[in-house]
């Protein structure tokens, strides 16, 4: 059963994609949220995510954009950086 398998393993199937792109919403997050939750620290993850969903969507487009420029930076060098591997052959025919 093992031998006859026509796609590598999980792992190795995941190490050979391209790294899964950024989107803006992310990058605001991830530098926002640590602070949302220490300033309350009585709220739940969906609560503190809800708050930070009112944050992004009351944001005016140029300051957005920072965030935007932040996610094409990154999903840029994670694109350049990641392991080009050649297509797999098809499999034999039977």
């Amino acid at each position: 059963l093992g031998s006859n398998r026509l796609s590598p393993p999980a792992s190795e199937a995941a190490s050979e994609r391209a790294p899964r792109a950024i989107n803006p919403y992310i990058m605001f997050s991830s530098r926002h949220r640590g602070r949302i939750a220490a300033e309350n620290p009585n709220l739940n993850t969906v609560e503190i995510s809800r708050i930070m969903g009112e944050l992004w969507r009351s944001m005016a487009p140029d300051q957005r954009e920072v965030y935007e420029r932040m996610a094409r930076d990154e999903n840029a060098k994670r694109l350049a950086t990641a392991k080009k591997t050649p297509p797999r052959p098809p499999p034999a025919s039977p």
